[in-house]
């Protein structure tokens, strides 16, 4: 398409495939032409999945780990895309919260929780996140805690819960 008809078209119709699409990007929160926003993902990745049953109780703000991981980047400067999803239940009490958060490296990434309004209810969570590294191994923890009530991931006892954890090193 010429530049004269691709001019025409945003005159008269003002879009042109390209803009809505530029559009669409940006509502997203991306600009196309940022770099820092195009990441390529590289094969090089970490990946964890819990493996036992799991129950916190009464933690009140003390974390644990539930899930860790190392991964060694190859790049001088890069990004690691940090995805965690799990489910599980509050099986004692109502109006329990339980508290997730990563950490690279011993520093604080992102944070998550959930709160069920009934005992024994249902739940899950899920973190995704970028984080910039340098080059190097680089050790990613998933820690947990509660509000002094119980929760609990049982994947060994039922087929609807779990918890995991993948990292994957981008440019």
């Amino acid at each position: 398409m010429t530049a004269r008809k691709i001019a025409y078209r945003r005159e008269h119709t003002g879009t042109f495939a390209g803009d809505q699409q530029q559009r669409s990007a940006q509502k997203a929160g991306f600009e196309l032409n940022a770099k820092e926003k195009r990441l390529q993902v590289l094969e090089n990745r970490a990946y964890v999945q819990l493996a036992a049953n799991q129950t916190l109780a009464g933690s009140a703000g003390v974390y644990t780990t539930l899930l860790t991981t190392t991964i060694t980047t190859l790049l001088a400067s890069g990004f690691l895309i940090l995805t965690f999803t799990a489910s599980g239940t509050h099986p004692t009490t109502a109006n329990a919260t339980t508290y997730f958060k990563l950490l690279v490296d011993g520093a604080y990434v992102q944070g998550a929780y959930v709160t069920n309004g009934i005992a024994n209810a249902a739940w899950t969570a899920a973190i995704v996140v970028r984080a910039a590294v340098t080059k190097g191994a680089h050790t990613v923890t998933l820690q947990w805690s509660t509000d002094n009530n119980s929760a609990r991931i049982a994947p060994l006892t039922s087929t609807n819960e779990h918890a995991d954890l993948l990292v994957q090193e981008a440019a």
